[in-house]
């Protein structure tokens, strides 16, 4: 197993391209006026801050925008865009519905690049949400991980640790804690997100993982997106796993914003695992 401590420079990072804090959701792409035609790209990032070693894709739709979707994700300046990744299905035709979808694709993407999205819908003008993460590691793990450890669970009620985004809409509220201090380092990270409340609206969360002390928090993947729409009293889970290095007696939180302040319906549940 190769180990890169959080110190390193060049071990593990992550980078959110396309988050949205002020709506609390994705870099919106929108499907050109003709059915089955591809849009206008929509940037995610001017300029890639480092090397990526992988692309963490998150793609979703709310309810008013029911269709079938192909998503294009490029590279190059606006006018010279370069597919690297091609027409990723999203989305079905029921009218009521919000479908996510997250892929782990391991592509290299350079440095100082920038990166967009465009798409094409069955219908004509639908937009979708699109965010990306882009992880760098010195190496990527040499060989497949031999144990796991899961922090977060909460037994006695059946679900994770909560995570209140707090009464202001759109705004990171307090961390929670998930783990006072891991009892292993990892390669890789895999998080669970989930929520349990009635939703009485379509709802979205951007969440920040982070590591240290309490009221010293470092982000370290920020913007992770969760959706939840009105015809589902709930919805739990959606994943994202990262190559990701955090050595042991790490403290772990979490915190989180929504789309909405409803007491009953802005908690989010989040717990992770370490890999190694």
């Amino acid at each position: 197993m190769t180990g890169w401590p959080l110190a390193v420079a060049k071990g593990s990072r992550v980078a959110a391209c396309g988050a949205t804090a002020a709506s609390t959701l994705g870099t919106t792409v929108t499907a050109a006026g003709s059915a089955n035609t591809k849009g206008s790209y929509a940037q995610l990032i001017a300029t890639t801050p480092f090397a990526a070693t992988g692309i963490m894709l998150s793609v979703f739709r709310m309810s008013a925008n029911n269709g079938r979707f192909l998503v294009d994700i490029a590279v190059g300046a606006g006018g010279s865009e370069v597919v690297i990744v091609a027409d990723l299905s999203v989305g079905g035709t029921g009218s009521n519905g919000l479908y996510q979808n997250h892929v782990w694709i391991p592509l290299a993407v350079p440095a100082g690049v920038r990166l967009s999205a465009r798409c094409q819908c069955s219908t004509a003008s639908r937009t979708i949400q699109v965010m990306a993460h882009l992880t760098g590691q010195g190496m990527m793990p040499g060989a497949p991980c031999q144990k796991a450890r899961h922090y977060g669970a909460d037994t006695s009620a059946t679900r994770h640790t909560q995570v209140d985004p707090g009464a202001t809409i759109n705004t990171k509220g307090a961390y929670a804690q998930i783990v006072a201090s891991t009892d292993m380092p990892c390669s890789w990270l895999f998080l669970d997100f989930g929520s349990f409340g009635g939703a009485t609206t379509d709802l979205s969360w951007l969440a920040d993982l982070a590591v240290g002390a309490a009221a010293a928090e470092v982000v370290v993947i920020p913007n992770l997106s969760f959706s939840c729409e009105t015809a589902v009293d709930g919805a739990g889970a959606w994943w994202y796993a990262f190559p990701f290095s955090i050595p042991a007696g790490t403290r772990v939180s979490c915190r989180a914003q929504c789309t909405v302040n409803t007491a009953t319906e802005r908690i989010l549940d989040a717990s992770v695992f370490l890999l190694a």
